[in-house]
């Protein structure tokens, strides 16, 4: 199960770290940032994994995609509104 929770998590960590390498590839300590926060994204996201499966047992899964949909379209809205 464990396995699980990490190939769903390792393709966002690896996505958002080679987004921080092209953001942070104009300071000279390259490695530092990049190593910073990979390491912030890992203690942040490691919790939430085991968190996440605590809660999948007692909160059933179409109130949290229902919950998850209307937070989405209301943050698009506003973002449009946002925009104009």
């Amino acid at each position: 199960m464990l396995a699980a929770h990490y190939g769903r998590a390792l393709p966002i960590i690896l996505g958002i770290t080679l987004a921080t390498i092209a953001l942070a590839s104009e300071y000279q300590a390259l490695l530092w940032v990049t190593l910073g926060t990979t390491i912030g994204m890992l203690i942040a996201n490691i919790p939430a994994l085991f968190l996440g499966e605590a809660f999948i047992a007692k909160i059933p899964m179409k109130s949290v995609r229902n919950l998850a949909s209307i937070a989405f379209v209301g943050f698009g809205v506003y973002q449009i509104f946002q925009f104009v």
